[in-house]
């Protein structure tokens, strides 16, 4: 024996129902079981305080969960294989918040990443950097639409300045780089 304790059904000698399972190291958890696994709704709940509501299948969280971590943080979305994996919501403790795809625990595929300033990001992602064609609105009216890569503008995008001015053209490291066509609010354009 380890140590572990479980009050519940028990089915066939196997705990099998709903039921409550005590770790040693401190973790709990309380919901179904079938075969001798959490299967179906429960709550898992860490020593360290952190906590799993949610869907599981054959010991593993599988299907819609909410996590809360210590920080603050919360993750409410699909998982597969223990991992966020799916359509999901991420609130940090900041107030920033990411709605979309995930894969493997990072941001991955369409989403919208809205800061607690009011900057928002619509577009790809790859592990969890904006990377792929996507538009990021600044909360003052600018606006940049285009290509990005690891979290910078990169590739092409046009850049559209509140007053109505932009620039069209390359972009690397969130700079204008190589060929691009500034068109002035006077109708006036540069390109080069």
């Amino acid at each position: 024996a380890n140590g572990d304790m479980y009050a519940g059904d028990w089915k066939d000698g196997n705990m099998d129902g709903q039921g409550k399972y005590f770790f040693t190291n401190g973790d709990i958890y309380e919901g179904i079981f079938l075969d001798g696994k959490f299967h179906g709704q429960g709550n898992f709940i860490y020593a360290n305080g952190e906590k799993y509501e949610g869907a599981w299948s054959g010991g593993i969280r599988t299907g819609d969960g909410n996590y809360f971590f210590n920080s603050g943080e919360m993750f409410s979305g699909n998982w597969q294989g223990n991992k966020q994996t799916g359509r999901g919501i991420y609130t940090f403790t900041n107030g920033d918040r990411y709605e979309g795809m995930f894969l493997d625990g990072k941001f991955h595929g369409q989403g919208t990443f809205t800061y607690l300033g009011g900057n928002t990001y619509t577009g790809d992602y790859k592990d969890d950097h904006r990377t792929g064609w996507g538009v990021y609105t600044y909360t003052n009216g600018d606006k940049y639409e285009g290509q990005f890569l690891d979290g910078k503008y990169h590739g092409q995008g046009t850049f559209t300045y509140l007053n109505g001015a932009t620039y069209k053209g390359a972009w690397k490291d969130n700079k204008r780089n190589g060929q691009g066509t500034s068109t002035y609010t006077s109708g006036e354009e540069y390109t080069g």
